[in-house]
């Protein structure tokens, strides 16, 4: 099968070369840069991506809608270290045909889930799908709770920005913000504003690249 890869670090990108390559995959193309991805596959056509979520200028899940239009026959197998609850959730609204935790799963991991995809299947662990079914059933998930502008406000508050930080960032009016805080306040039952911060860390959602350069 031929293989493309979107890793941000060097030495992991290329342990996953040479694993595709003992399976007798070809690799042609590999990126570090999340810009990037769209065109190389565009120019490529690989059989499957191997796709990091966190890459050189932004978040590789933000390429899953553009790669789907522009490659559709492409499949996508995601690969994290950083098993979040924002992950699961985004991964839950933009289906991929695998997933590997690089934490919990052993490297074989990595060949295995090439071959059951390359041949027509999905491949997740199994607790993967359980929290996916657990988010979906909760009527408190954030998702369930908050827009996905409120989603992203939520990351930028993570961050300790300002209301006019957020608002630059954003290109919208402070006030439009401080509105938002107020009401990811009363949404999430939370007393301040460190509580918020606090939340986003958890959730994971401060670690992702909110602004989506392809929309």
């Amino acid at each position: 099968m031929r293989i493309a890869i979107a890793e941000d670090m060097m030495m992991v990108r290329e342990f996953y070369e040479k694993v595709c390559r003992e399976h007798g995959h070809e690799v042609v193309t590999t990126t570090p840069n999340v810009s990037d991805i769209v065109a190389l596959c565009i120019t490529h056509q690989p059989d499957i991506l191997l796709l990091d979520v966190r890459l050189v200028g932004g978040d590789g899940l933000n390429t899953i809608r553009p790669l789907r239009k522009n490659v559709p026959a492409m499949r996508i197998v995601v690969i994290t270290a950083h098993l979040t609850p924002y992950v699961i959730q985004r991964l839950a609204q933009t289906p991929v045909e695998g997933f590997i935790d690089l934490k919990t799963q052993a490297p074989t991991a990595i060949a295995e889930t090439l071959t059951n995809v390359g041949n027509g299947r999905t491949c997740f662990p199994p607790y993967f799908r359980q929290a996916v079914h657990q988010q979906r059933h909760d009527s408190r998930h954030f998702s369930k709770l908050l827009s996905a502008r409120e989603q992203t406000v939520l990351g930028l508050i993570g961050r300790s920005m300002s209301d006019e930080e957020i608002a630059q960032q954003l290109k919208i009016a402070p006030r439009t913000v401080a509105d938002h805080r107020s009401n990811l306040l009363h949404k999430l039952q939370l007393a301040n504003t460190s509580k918020l911060i606090a939340y986003a860390i958890q959730v994971g959602i401060v670690a992702q690249n909110l602004i989506d350069p392809f929309i």
